[in-house]
């Protein structure tokens, strides 16, 4: 049933941009057709949406998402340019601080980071995330992998410390890992304490 909502917004935003290519909502029109894709997991056509948007709109209030689900199909393509991917989330994180997906471009530059074993490039985007008001959508992720990071860095107390406040968030879906986590420091600890 939602898959055929969506394939409806498509339908109807192709409809709108054929009557009115250029009209005062097409930049909004081509986001949601964008959106659309992303939902049904069709990447390609999603990106040709967002490309339109940072091509011909590039003062719309809608930039930075264009450019956050670019990246992203970069990054998740076998084929994409990470590179090019991890430059366009640091421009967002530079370039619309107040956007809707500055939070998103700087958890996906944190994580990116932290496998990348670049610990201290993981920390200072988290310490970022960390600072400016909470997002809900990212902060269980930012507060977890701070405790992976600092766990990484044998920082055991900053890990029980972040894994405890992931556990303070009752709808994450981290939860109980961040309980499992926070075992795994304690162990550390006492076994640090013990030597």
């Amino acid at each position: 049933m939602e898959l055929q909502r969506e394939r409806e917004a498509i339908t109807m935003g192709i409809l709108a941009l054929e009557k009115s290519p250029d009209g005062p909502n097409a930049a909004e029109t081509l986001w949601m057709i964008g959106f659309a894709y992303v939902l049904l997991d069709n990447d390609l056509d999603a990106r040709e949406y967002f490309d339109r948007i940072v091509r011909e709109y590039p003062q719309s209030d809608r930039i930075d998402g264009a450019l956050y689900y670019q990246a992203m199909g970069e990054l998740e393509s076998r084929r994409g340019n990470k590179t090019k991917a991890l430059s366009t989330l640091t421009r967002i994180c530079r370039n619309y601080p107040n956007g809707n997906y500055w939070s998103h471009a700087a958890w996906e530059l944190a994580y990116q980071s932290y496998l990348r074993k670049d610990y201290a490039t993981s920390d200072m985007y988290l310490q970022q995330l960390l600072s400016h008001p909470p997002d809900e959508a990212v902060i269980d992720r930012a507060l977890f992998l701070k405790g992976q990071l600092a766990i990484e860095l044998k920082q055991w107390n900053t890990a029980l410390v972040a894994f405890d406040e992931v556990g303070k968030i009752v709808d994450s879906p981290l939860r109980p890992y961040a309980g499992q986590a926070a075992a795994v420091a304690r162990g550390s600890v006492s076994a640090e304490i013990r030597r």
